[in-house]
């Protein structure tokens, strides 16, 4: 265990409960910003990141929008809201 200033307790990024990292991520993207979501990082076979990016937008009003990249390396997410 180590102790922290209230300064290195702001560095680090915080999940709630039972989020994925993935989600996460997704949370703390600042407007205007861009996530390359790779296929190995995600594992639902059916919904792409877009199902994921809906239910943030229920939750929270922040808005994204998901393009699929062509080569089929995964989406870009970016948070326009």
């Amino acid at each position: 265990m180590k102790k922290l200033t209230k300064e290195e307790a702001q560095s680090y990024v915080l999940r709630r409960a039972s989020c994925s990292p993935l989600r996460t991520a997704l949370e703390h993207l600042a407007v205007g910003e861009i996530l390359l979501v790779e296929r190995k990082d995600w594992n639902q076979q059916k919904n792409g990141p877009t199902a994921m990016c809906t239910r943030i937008k229920k939750h929270s009003g922040m808005d994204y929008k998901v393009s699929v990249v062509a080569s089929g390396e995964g989406w870009l997410v970016e948070r326009i809201k």
